[in-house]
């Protein structure tokens, strides 16, 4: 049974990646954020497990971007008010960039990047 459970959990993080990924490109990011106020599913997976599952082999083969990641970390993760979503932007090398992640008490638990010092936080989402 736990083992059917552990694959349950699997591939609803691999529909929310999915989900998340169509949605940004029709409806756009705010509908995204906005959708993490309406939880549909009972089942909360822990930060550590879910994280790691984010960064496994499998999920990277869909190359979710960081965005996506985070808005389903926050989404299926236990006690996500604990977690601080923050999207910054910063101009590298002369090009534009954004990026996404996931912070709990001013650490980074997902999508640390090594220059995450030249993002300017422009959003964040409790």
């Amino acid at each position: 049974m736990k083992r059917i459970k552990n694959i349950l959990k699997k591939i609803l993080i691999f529909v929310n990646i999915i989900q998340y990924q169509f949605l940004i490109k029709i409806l756009g990011v705010k509908f995204c954020i906005n959708s993490l106020k309406n939880g549909f599913f009972n089942l909360r997976i822990s930060p550590r497990e879910l994280s790691e599952t984010l960064n496994s082999k499998f999920i990277r083969f869909f190359k979710p971007s960081c965005l996506v990641k985070s808005l389903t970390f926050k989404k299926l993760t236990r006690n996500s008010n604990e977690f601080i979503l923050i999207i910054g932007v910063a101009k590298i090398n002369g090009a534009f960039e954004s990026h996404a992640w996931i912070e709990k008490d001013n650490k980074i638990i997902l999508n640390s990047v090594p220059n995450i010092s030249a993002f300017k936080e422009i959003f964040t989402y409790e």
